[in-house]
């Protein structure tokens, strides 16, 4: 069962981290095979954190972020001019 599990955790990394890596490099490159050296080793280095820590740390930091976000739709709304309907 622990073989499983662990196989299912590696699985998942390696797909997020793919399709990460994707979207700011091209597949096959130096950048990306770079990107991808550093990307690990920050994940390995994060996983010593500790789950609990990291989460205590992430959640309130993700949303202090979306408050943000919240605020500048708000203003984006409130600065639009109307748009008149034909």
């Amino acid at each position: 069962m622990a073989i499983g599990l662990l196989m299912m955790i590696y699985s998942t990394a390696a797909t997020s981290l793919y399709t990460f890596l994707v979207r700011f490099f091209a597949p096959n490159t130096n950048a990306y095979r770079g990107a991808v050296v550093v990307v690990c080793l920050l994940g390995l280095g994060f996983g010593f954190i500790g789950f609990v820590d990291l989460v205590n740390t992430v959640y309130p930091l993700l949303g202090y972020i979306g408050f943000i976000v919240i605020v500048s739709l708000i203003i984006n709304i409130v600065k639009r001019p109307k748009q008149k309907v034909v």
